[in-house]
């Protein structure tokens, strides 16, 4: 009775030591270093923003910056085929809005030709650091003399809501160019 007792505590822990190692080794979670993949749907204030439906999965190598810090937090520890709907605030998305980022220019700056219309996405150097490389802003404000532009993200001050799922996670480390397979 001894051997037969003894002899089924040991298959019990080979058992649950086979299924601890099988589990830890399937379901690898996201983490720091790995190659993840996901697809999403990326909306602002209810419109889809973009997708990996109208381009491709989106990847990604965890914890190297390549996406926003919120969804990073987010997706940190997931499984592969696990879903979440996320609403990423400002703070860990692009910022809030900055009013320093909103700089005015007297129209003599610009080349004679140039006609500001407000919305025009321009490139210029800022004036306040002309060491830094170029940067995108938009026109603001037109005024007779004046033209406002806005160095802000475009997505500063938004919130934004991803559905997403991640559809692989590998040890592998991007070695090329991002989002590339």
């Amino acid at each position: 009775m001894e051997k037969i007792r003894n002899n089924l505590l040991l298959l019990l822990v080979v058992g649950l030591l086979t299924s601890l190692s099988t589990a830890s080794a399937d379901e690898k979670i996201v983490k720091d270093g790995q190659k993840v993949t996901i697809e999403y749907v990326l909306k602002i204030e209810g419109q889809v923003l973009d997708s990996s439906e109208a381009n491709k999965p989106l990847v990604y190598e965890h914890g190297k910056g390549q996406i926003i810090a919120g969804l990073a937090d987010a997706l940190r520890g997931m499984r592969v085929l696990e879903e979440k709907h996320l609403v990423i605030e400002p703070d860990g998305a692009y910022g809030r809005v900055l009013t320093d980022a909103f700089v005015k220019y007297s129209k003599s700056v610009f080349p004679e030709d140039f006609k500001p219309e407000v919305g025009t996405v321009i490139e210029m150097k800022n004036p306040k650091a002309p060491e830094e490389p170029m940067v995108l802003g938009i026109i603001w404000e037109v005024s007779e003399e004046d033209v406002v532009v806005n160095f802000n993200h475009p997505l500063a001050g938004k919130s934004l809501e991803f559905d997403v799922k991640v559809v692989n996670i590998d040890d592998g480390i991007l070695n090329s160019t991002f989002n590339e397979e």
